[in-house]
């Protein structure tokens, strides 16, 4: 209650705050406009389970847990580096919670240029996360069926399984389950050094 009484705060102040940054940290970011890949977002096809698992529950139910929807607005952010605006907009199509000031506050937090905002170099591992969260790969297993069988040492992370754990849990990359579209190393090493940058910039 108290985050919603935040960003309700915010909105009275700034009717734009679905539009426009509410601060300028990330103003000198290239946002990328690759309609393929934000496709593969919203269709639940990035090929990192709990963030597919996640879309796919959002465009079912109209709903996911905040954890996920902090991961999945990550991964849209800062590693595929497109512009918060679109998962905004995806996320109030879609939700049956969505909130005027609630979900551009959000959005905002995640990708670093809201009031309250984390750091822009803060970057959700989703594997990591997933593994932490949802360490058995039940929720994965509801949502993104076609992992059912993978081991739960590998559900999270199918991608760097060995080809008999696979093929025995009949799954086959690039075919029946997407790989990644994005390196999350190099994602997220361009995202923290944008932010040093800026940094750099402001200490110059």
């Amino acid at each position: 209650m108290i985050w919603r009484d935040f960003h309700y705060h915010q909105l009275y102040h700034r009717k734009d705050i679905a539009r426009y940054d509410m601060r300028d940290a990330i103003a000198h970011i290239e946002w990328q406009e690759n309609k393929k890949a934000l496709s593969a977002w919203t269709k639940g096809q990035t090929g990192f389970p709990i963030v597919d698992a996640g879309m796919r529950q959002l465009w079912a139910t109209g709903w996911m847990h905040n954890r996920v929807r902090m991961l999945v607005a990550s991964l849209l952010t800062k590693n595929l580096l497109i512009d918060w605006r679109h998962g905004e907009e995806w996320f109030w199509d879609t939700l049956v919670d969505g909130d005027i000031a609630s979900n551009p506050g959000s959005w905002q937090w995640v990708a670093g240029c809201g009031m309250d905002a984390a750091p822009y170099f803060r970057v959700f591992n989703p594997v990591v996360q997933g593994e932490r969260f949802d360490a058995a790969g039940d929720y994965v297993r509801e949502w993104v069926p076609e992992l059912a069988d993978m081991p739960n040492k590998w559900i999270h992370k199918p991608f760097e399984a060995p080809d008999t754990v696979l093929e025995k849990a009949g799954v086959v990359l690039g075919k029946t389950y997407p790989k990644p579209i994005v390196d999350l190393k190099s994602s997220s090493r361009r995202a923290r050094n944008s932010k040093k940058r800026e940094e750099d910039d402001l200490f110059a």
